[in-house]
């Protein structure tokens, strides 16, 4: 019973290990859910996968899973609509946690397939029942299955062969079967273990469908979870009350020779009736195919673990090599897990857990084999925390402050204990004690039950008595420092009303010099001393004595118009103004600082001297003013200016600024010698306007001059379009607004005006070869270049004249344009060509013709202009 309810708790911690796993990493990796429309790829990078929800994988579509990738199902499932491919690497396997893989299509004409390969599935469902038909197929090679439910494999006429190779099932549901036309289901060189309803059910076999069950090892536990001995249990099923159920046995290994133990793990028609027919097992193998995956079913021993203590933050010990350490506490609450490694030794990291928590440590193998648990109660080595103490002075008869809750309080005055008591459940206490002297250290210490005790809390009893009020020497407006005597050792405060603006320790003498900003006469400063435990004294006033004078006066502009000097002072001083070391104006600065000095006018350039004097006598400094000129200076000249300049020059004011702008844009400045200016500009476009003003020295603007770009730039020629013989225009491009001229030598035969760029003139026509010159003169009388074209013959000639021709003739003769080419066909054949001469005559040699044939004669110049053709009847 005992080994009963430990197997129970384990499987707990198992499960809820898992589910605690997830949700810790719940910040890593990628959540998935949903319908896949999409063929797409799980990754090692970005796995983990967490299933939020049910994925789907739509008809037509794929689903590939890289090896490596770990995909945790949270008990939702991937329905397989399309193609489902997993095939891991035995170095890199896929791992399915707790995820339901099923067939989704319900539709022949929609099939599927789920080929699974070098994975490990643990926990959840695979190729369960849904319920409708499914129409697919299904692979699963080289994996380990462990705890899948025991509706999982659920073979519902697949419509392709199905290959179930080299698995190792571990404490799982069986592979249930149904075939028909011709489908094989393949189950070879698979390992069986602790299967919790069968292995392998076949309950229909149509059409010469074949399950076939091979090479196969049926592994059951020695005894069971009461720990009694297993003496049967059924593998093989053809179940009761189903006529076509069938299935090929042979060959399979059923961890004994013992015939009747086999015949026993067999349910057939020997054990009932109804069912279909008999299971042949013989022959059996002796010992595994060599072709089937090995397998451990020896649980590891429970690890060693060593002393665990709540300072700890690494868990240690020792196991079998290579199993996996998980570690929970005794609520389930899963702290973490580690690998043993191959010297069979194991560190892993924690956070310090509380003393008195129980741990539950577990050892699995890689084949899912979990040890008994080990388990270790945190020890508690931790000393109390530091106790506080609250404030003790030299009239204090009792200790009060916080320590850990039931912890013995120890007051020592050096060596001599003054006082013991125990915190109460809130970590309070409250110790008496003599009075003790100011100054006197006290140390304080907690010590818990198990005899650990804090570091020392020490705390000096504190004097609660004043300072004598401290002395203070004078203090003018221009110190710097505030000096006197008080009690050596404590700490000098200086005020301006209630702003701190000096400290200081008193020396071993009793004298103090504490640093402070200078202070404006009258005011009135408090002086403190609090010695070393914050005990303060009466305060000490002295009021800041006047010794400074008035500062410099500020002077608001003075003109060569001005009749008076303004600006502002100190209140209540006299302002005093000089011209040299004449007075020529004096009056009292009023309550708000301000005055007004009248003064007769001042050449400009004059310095003005202005000070201010308080009633002590104080004089300021000296503040000191030009009369300034405000007189602008007159508008400048400005020579004319071209659109083909580079400088802009003119007349004004010697040594004034002189600036160039076009529109709000300077272009150039320059600083006026000897009454004269020249500003480097960049060309400008004629008819832009250029305005030009000068600065003088005192920054006095003039008014500005405007002058016109003048256009001294000819236009470009003008462009000629092709000119024909037979044109009465000529046309083209130019300057808008210029006029165009055609000549034909030095005479003129058309102009115009050019409008918006182009421009069109009327000629009389010319003879094809002359020579037409164009040329565009714009608004200012600038001329262009010239644009030269030749007129092109596009004039055909006359139709020739035709001498007679007669049956005989082998010269055709007659008359037209000099030059022209004569061209002689009889129909589409071409008879002849010759040149009419000079003087308009040709003669072409032809072969005779046929009385009644009818000749052709054209003549064609030499631009490619073809005349009519003369038609002749051969006589």
């Amino acid at each position: 019973m005992y080994k009963y309810l430990t197997i129970l708790v384990f499987t707990a911690l198992f499960i809820l290990g898992f589910r605690v796993e997830d949700i810790v990493k719940a910040s890593e990796g990628t959540s998935v859910k949903g319908i896949i429309k999409e063929n797409a790829t799980w990754t090692k990078e970005n796995s983990p996968y967490y299933l939020t929800g049910d994925i789907q994988i739509a008809n037509g579509i794929k689903l590939n899973v890289e090896p490596g990738v770990i995909i945790k199902g949270n008990n939702n499932r991937i329905r397989v609509f399309g193609d489902f491919e997993a095939i891991g690497k035995s170095e890199s396997k896929i791992i399915f946690k707790n995820v339901n893989i099923e067939p989704g299509s319900g539709s022949s004409s929609e099939q599927f397939l789920i080929d699974i390969e070098s994975a490990e599935i643990i926990q959840g469902s695979l190729y369960r029942p849904t319920g409708y038909g499914v129409y697919g197929s299904f692979v699963l090679k080289d994996s380990k299955l462990v705890d899948l439910t025991q509706d999982s494999f659920y073979l519902w006429y697949p419509t392709r062969d199905v290959y179930i190779e080299r698995n190792v099932f571990v404490n799982s549901g069986g592979i249930s079967v149904g075939t028909s036309d011709g489908v094989k289901v393949n189950i070879i060189n698979n390992v069986f273990y602790n299967y919790t309803n069968y292995a392998i059910e076949n309950w229909a076999s149509y059409d010469n469908s074949e399950t076939i069950v091979s090479h196969n090892s049926f592994l059951i536990p020695k005894l069971n979870d009461l720990g009694d001995p297993i003496t049967s249990k059924d593998t093989l099923v053809l179940p009761a009350g189903y006529t076509n159920a069938k299935m090929i046995a042979t060959n399979n290994y059923w961890g004994t020779t013992d015939e009747s133990f086999i015949d026993n793990m067999v349910f057939d028609k020997n054990d009932d009736l109804s069912s279909s027919s008999y299971i042949n097992f013989k022959p059996y193998l002796k010992n595994p195919d060599p072709n089937t995956p090995e397998f451990e079913n020896t649980p590891p021993e429970h690890p060693i673990v060593d002393r665990i203590t709540n300072r700890d933050t690494f868990i240690q010990g020792e196991g079998e090599k290579n199993a996996t350490i998980n570690v929970y506490t005794e609520y389930n609450y899963f702290v973490g897990n580690t690998k043993i490694d191959s010297n069979g030794k194991f560190k892993m990291p924690i956070q310090p857990i509380k003393e008195g928590t129980q741990l539950v440590i577990i050892a699995t193998d890689e084949w899912f084999n979990k040890s008994n648990p080990s388990l270790v109660i945190v020890e508690d080595v931790i000393s109390p925390n530091i106790p506080t103490v609250n404030e003790v002075t030299d009239k204090s008869t009792s200790m009060t402050g916080s320590a850990e809750a039931g912890s013995s309080i120890t007051i020592k005055a050096g060596t001599t204990v003054i006082g013991s008591g125990t915190s109460n459940t809130e970590g309070e206490y409250k110790v008496t004690i003599p009075k003790q002297k100011a100054g006197t250290k006290l140390l304080v210490t907690a010590t818990d039950d198990e005899g650990n005790s804090s570091e020392v809390k020490e705390v000096t009893v504190k004097d609660v008595t004043a300072p004598d009020s401290p002395t203070v020497n004078e203090v003018t407006e221009n110190s710097t420092s505030v000096t006197g005597t008080a009690e050596a050792g404590s700490t000098i405060t200086v005020k301006a009303g209630t702003t701190v603006i000096g400290s200081t320790t008193v020396d071993t003498e009793g004298k103090y010099t504490v640093s402070i900003p200078k202070q404006k006469s009258g005011t009135i400063l408090s002086v403190t001393a609090t010695d070393g435990v914050g005990n303060t004294s009466e305060v000490k006033e002295v009021t800041v004595k006047d010794v400074t004078a008035p500062r410099s006066p500020a002077i608001i502009e003075v003109t060569e118009n001005s009749t008076s000097v303004t600006g502002t002072a100190e209140a209540g001083t006299t302002i005093t103004v000089k011209a040299g070391t004449t007075v020529i104006g004096t009056v009292p600065v009023d309550t708000e600082g301000k005055y007004t000095v009248t003064i007769p006018k001042q050449k400009a350039g004059t310095k003005l001297t202005v000070t201010a004097t308080d009633v002590a006598g104080n004089i300021s400094e000296v503040k000191e003013v030009t009369v300034k000129d405000v007189t602008a200076p007159s508008v400048p000249t400005v020579n004319t200016v071209y659109d083909n300049a580079t400088v802009i020059s003119g007349k004004v004011e010697t040594n004034a600024k002189v600036y160039a702008l076009a529109g709000s844009k300077k272009i150039g400045e320059a600083t006026a010698k000897n009454g004269a200016y020249t500003i480097k500009i960049a060309k400008q476009k004629a008819g832009s306007n250029i305005s030009v003003y000068a600065t003088d020295t005192s920054g006095n603007k003039s008014g500005s001059k405007t002058v016109k770009v003048i256009d001294k730039t000819p236009p470009s020629p003008p462009t000629a379009n092709t000119v024909y013989d037979n044109a009465t225009v000529i046309s083209g491009k130019a300057e808008t607004n210029a006029k165009v001229y055609a000549m034909v030598g030095s005479k003129k035969i058309g102009e115009a005006t050019a409008k918006n760029g182009a421009y069109t003139i009327k000629i009389a026509k010319q003879k094809a070869g002359t020579s037409i010159s164009v040329y565009a003169v714009d608004s200012v009388d600038n001329k262009s270049g010239s644009k030269t074209v030749k007129i092109i013959d596009k004039t055909a000639p006359s139709v020739p004249s035709v001498n007679k021709i007669l049956s005989n003739t082998v010269s055709v003769t007659g008359k037209s344009e000099k030059g022209a080419s004569i061209y002689i066909y009889n129909g589409s054949k071409k008879l002849g060509q010759g040149i009419v001469d000079s003087r308009g005559y040709y003669k072409v040699k032809i072969k005779a013709q046929k009385k009644g044939s009818t000749i052709k004669i054209y003549a064609q110049d030499k631009s490619g202009n073809q005349s009519d053709a003369k038609k002749m009847k051969v006589s």
